[in-house]
């Protein structure tokens, strides 16, 4: 387990690795991994006492589950860590292969998007089972999502000699800039999908408020599309945000950008 816990960034938010406890807890419960009730117990300690162990957020493939980032948690219950057991545990045969192998914490941030524990209905509007809400714009920002991973193609492996070979190697850069235009907009359009997900997702949350500085970008969106609360013409909300971001109206909201223009 000291091998694997090798996961490197910011570490994942304690509501998380609290639900992360609770699956790995709940996992081995089940009895079909071989492991002592201590085990358990020692993570449900974990669980009640709020000691979240400090998990980095990046390391994981989800090959074999969620190897490195289990690792870390497992550090807690042999007190190694930041957080640990008063009490470490040794653990006896199989124990550690059960704790480094599962996928709670890919499930638990998964989750954190899952109805139930969001509170936010399905697909972002009400009465779902008529309405399709946001299920289709999410598959349009996809789309954008990979036309555009397409089009980042670097040009200039494409390079093709020119004036008898003496110019054996050129940029393409005339072609690359040009595709810059069309990759700018779709990504001007997946952001507005996004801020009106976003300030639909604050606006069911009412009366609970956000920060001002969301606040007033959730007033930015709702001036040009009105809440989401049946089925109608998507296409236009979407024009009109994308036409904000594409101006420049957000940017106030993300200090470190150099100025437009």
């Amino acid at each position: 387990m000291l091998s694997h816990a090798a996961g490197v960034g910011a570490p994942l938010d304690d509501a998380v690795v609290r639900l992360v406890l609770a699956l790995k807890a709940a996992s081995l419960a089940r009895g079909a991994s071989g492991v002592r009730l201590e085990t358990v117990e020692a993570l449900l300690r974990l669980y009640n006492q709020r000691r979240y162990p400090r998990i980095p957020a990046k390391g994981s493939v989800g090959a074999s589950g969620d190897l490195a980032p289990l690792a870390h948690l497992a550090l807690a219950l042999l007190g190694v860590g930041e957080v640990c057991l008063p009490e470490p545990l040794l653990l006896a045969p199989k124990e550690g292969l059960a704790l480094l192998n599962g996928t709670q914490v890919s499930t638990a941030l998964a989750l954190l998007i899952d109805s139930s524990l969001s509170g936010l209905p399905p697909f972002l509007v009400e009465h779902g089972g008529v309405n399709s809400g946001f299920m289709v714009p999410q598959v349009t920002a996809a789309a954008l999502a990979s036309e555009n991973k397409s089009l980042a193609h670097p040009a200039s492996v494409d390079s093709m000699p020119t004036s008898a070979n003496q110019e054996d190697h050129v940029s393409m850069a005339t072609f690359a800039a040009r595709r810059l235009t069309e990759m700018a907009a779709n990504s001007a359009g997946i952001v507005a999908i996004e801020l009106l997900a976003a300030a639909q997702g604050i606006d069911f949350r009412a009366p609970l408020k956000t920060s001002p500085a969301l606040a007033e970008a959730h007033a930015l969106v709702r001036s040009r599309a009105a809440f989401y609360d049946h089925d109608r013409y998507f296409a236009p909300d979407i024009a009109a945000i994308q036409d904000l971001v594409a101006s420049g109206a957000f940017r106030k909201f993300l200090p470190g950008l150099l100025p437009s223009g």
